[in-house]
């Protein structure tokens, strides 16, 4: 007997040491697993002591803890304690730091549930904001090659934020679009070619030290900007300038360059920033930043790349190559002012960087529809036009980031330029997924959001004028899948387009809605430049057409749903169309902008009266620059002081004289 209690133990001793044995053989292959999934020790947890320390717990401990803290956290919230609740969510996902879902479903707590729960815009922004920096900032850098994470970030901006499910959306929007008009401004120049080459020095890959990626990244990398300075010593020069009026090369640069450079892209078109009194302390930053020189020119603009790199990369978590490559990938000029190019960048960027074993299932299927629904978005709303709050500039320069300043009004366009890009990715999306699925090509699963998208874009482009694209899609839908039906012989796109505006049963989309009052808008303005009056009524009937349609001809539209009064909508077109056509696609002259301005004294005089006081600060420079008389190119129209009159009343303030 005591024999064989012997040679047990000594098979338990051996098993034990080629258990042993086995675990040092196989410590320095996980090692490097976990370094090459970027899940390494060093990489992630360093800046987290606290959870080396619960990491450590053993699993029976753990499990009970969890449980009580989710149980805690639940009552919390509905107990309207939501920072406490905020605070044991965060430890909930520091004990079960690998756990994708953990992180997924305190992101969509937060951003969901918790905001709608509170009531100011600025809980309620704060709140979103706290579930896509979980997510951005915590949950990803775990779990790097987690396609649920992407897909959930994807979705809050592009449901949450850009959708309209909550009626506060136009505050986020207005916020997002604040914060990066501070960070990257707006789009410059006309063509997409123009966009993209713009933000090429941004996604130079030397602005960013990339091994730093998971260790504590600060906003700026010193490193680098040593490194930068003294591979370019002409930039030395002008960053001492910029010292000497106070400005160092980080966030309070943007800040300066914001506030006070007459760059157009830096400011909002509709608003011509007053240059500071000779003498005054930031009439001497204003100096420096709009030096003409060409050297201060381009050191600079490369300075303002360096920051704004180092930025998108260190506070934002984005890679600027990526996005450059989305840019380039789809040949479209993204506006990153607006939130769905960023649902598309991280829908985008999981893709390409998760570990996806089954591309059909429901986490990176529900993430290439994230993909797809934000182009689809930014054809709808892909043009913002950005008006300034003019209080906020009244505001000294150099200010936090995120303080609730007075919040912008952003208006969103239709842009024809995304809609061949959406058809080809749904294209390859809808390939993969046949095969995959071996069903044929016209009953793939995105087939049906395809043949719906392509039939709106085509009404789109009808109403803008461009029916080459059109007739191209019209041909395509009818070969590919197979579409027959009496609106499908008719000869003509025209036709069509018309046919399916009376055929739609109950009320068509906002987002319908909305891309067919402003394309037609956009193309009735042009028109009345060329003096195509025909052109011009033909295309506002069309758009006044819509606006009845869902406004009024299919019963009572919901508070949050509602557009605008018809004038209202109308407004911020012809502003942007007067100061920059080029934003719509269209390179108008300054004499064709004059014509159309005068033509609405006739056909539009309330429209006319509406916008004056917005676009007279910049029209009167831009006919000084043409040594043009602006009151006889743009003569205020009558009316205008009533108007004035009524809205101070509105606006509880004195009406200008």
């Amino acid at each position: 007997m005591k024999l064989r209690s012997r040679i047990i133990q000594f098979a338990y001793i051996a098993a034990a040491i080629v258990l042993i044995v086995a675990g040092g053989l196989l410590h320095g292959p996980l090692r490097s697993e976990s370094s090459r999934s970027e899940l390494a020790t060093g990489n992630v947890l360093e800046n987290h002591p606290e959870l080396t320390l619960l990491s450590i717990a053993p699993g029976g401990l753990r499990a009970p803890i969890v449980n009580y803290l989710w149980i805690r956290a639940n009552k919390l919230k509905e107990e309207g304690r939501y920072y406490d609740a905020m605070q044991l969510a965060e430890m909930i996902c520091l004990l079960q730091p690998r756990f994708d879902g953990v992180w997924a479903f305190h992101a969509w707590n937060m951003a969901w549930n918790i905001s709608v729960a509170t009531h100011t815009p600025q809980e309620r922004w704060q709140w979103v904001y706290n579930g896509v920096k979980l997510l951005r900032d915590r949950g990803i850098p775990f779990n790097p090659k987690s396609i649920m994470l992407y897909r959930e970030l994807a979705w809050i901006f592009f449901s949450k934020m850009g959708g309209r499910i909550d009626e506060m959306h136009v505050q986020y929007k207005a916020r997002w679009a604040k914060i990066m008009q501070r960070l990257l401004g707006a789009p410059p120049g006309d063509s997409i070619r123009s966009v993209i080459d713009a933000f090429r020095p941004i996604a130079d890959k030397r602005l960013i030290n990339r091994d730093l990626r998971h260790r504590g990244r600060r906003a700026i990398q010193a490193g680098v900007l040593e490194r930068l300075l003294k591979d370019e010593p002409n930039l030395r020069a002008y960053k001492r300038r910029l010292a000497e009026v106070g400005v160092k090369i980080d966030l309070s640069l943007l800040n300066a360059y914001t506030r006070f450079s007459m760059d157009r892209a830096a400011a909002s078109v509709f608003y011509r920033r007053p240059i500071p009194k000779e003498g005054s302390p930031e009439r001497r930053i204003w100096n420096v930043i709009n030096d003409a020189d060409p050297a201060a020119t381009v050191a600079r603009n490369r300075l303002l790349a360096f920051v704004r790199a180092q930025r998108l990369w260190n506070v934002y978590r984005m890679d600027p190559a990526w996005m450059l490559h989305l840019m380039e990938k789809y040949k479209i000029p993204i506006d990153w002012r607006l939130v769905w190019p960023h649902g598309l960048y991280w829908a985008t960027y999981g893709r390409e960087h998760a570990r996806i074993v089954d591309p059909s299932g429901i986490d990176a299927l529900n993430n290439d529809r994230n993909t797809l629904n934000c182009l689809k978005e930014l054809a709808r709303y892909g043009r913002l036009s950005y008006v300034e709050n003019a209080r906020d500039l009244k505001l000294h320069w150099n200010l936090p980031e995120e303080l609730p300043w007075n919040q912008p009004r952003v208006f969103e366009f239709s842009d024809w330029r995304f809609i061949e890009p959406t058809h080809l990715q749904h294209i390859q999306y809808a390939k993969t997924a046949a095969e995959h699925k071996g069903v044929p090509f016209n009953r793939n699963q995105f087939s049906a959001g395809h043949k719906n998208f392509l039939v709106e874009g085509i009404q789109t482009l009808v109403a803008s004028g461009r029916l080459a694209l059109a007739r191209k899609l019209f041909r395509y839908l009818k070969d590919e899948y197979k579409m027959t039906g009496d609106e499908w012989d008719l000869e003509s796109v025209e036709q069509f387009a018309l046919a399916r505006m009376q055929k739609e049963t109950g009320r068509p989309r906002h987002a319908v809605a909305r891309q067919q009052i402003t394309t037609a808008l956009q193309t009735a303005f042009y028109r009345l430049s060329l003096n195509d009056m025909d052109a011009f009524r033909r295309n506002l009937r069309y758009a006044r057409k819509v606006n009845r349609i869902y406004m009024y001809d299919t019963g009572k539209v919901p508070q949050r749903m509602k557009l605008p009064p018809f004038d209202q909508q109308a407004a911020p077109v012809l502003a942007t169309m007067l100061l920059q056509p080029g934003a719509f696609g269209y390179p108008l002259t300054l004499e064709s902008r004059i014509m159309m301005y005068n033509a609405l004294a006739i056909e539009w005089p309330r429209l006319q009266v509406m916008v004056y006081d917005f676009v007279s600060p910049t029209l009167k420079q831009q006919c000084a620059d043409a040594e043009l008389n602006f009151d006889k190119a743009f003569p205020q129209p009558s009316g205008l002081k009533q108007f004035r009159l009524e809205r101070s009343r509105l606006l509880n303030r004195p009406a200008r004289k």
